[in-house]
């Protein structure tokens, strides 16, 4: 697994920087469910962000949703957003030598 880096912006103008180096299996179970009831509840793209934003903020310790939204751009958002699924999801992740046997 790759550390998730994320730099955000206070209200102040200062940046904090925050990572996440383990993302437990159980996000990964909560991540399906969220998707699946996307789906199935055929919600509005801005319901989708906002849900896919809360996800990606409990993964770091002390972020909410409105930190991530006030934080960054939109540009940056759209990144962590897909970084962290990817990381979830083991996209991107093909170097043999960085995974152990289970």
């Amino acid at each position: 697994m790759s550390v998730i880096e994320l730099k955000l912006r206070t209200k102040e103008g200062k940046t904090e920087y925050y990572s996440c180096d383990f993302i437990p299996a159980r996000k990964y179970l909560e991540y399906l469910k969220m998707e699946e009831e996307l789906e199935q509840k055929r919600v509005t793209t801005v319901q989708a962000v906002e849900k896919r934003t809360k996800f990606v903020a409990s993964i770091f310790e002390g972020i909410t949703a409105e930190d991530l939204y006030n934080g960054l751009t939109s540009v940056e958002l759209t990144k962590v957003l897909t970084d962290v699924v990817n990381e979830i999801m083991g996209i991107g992740d093909d170097d043999p030598k960085q995974s152990e046997s289970v």
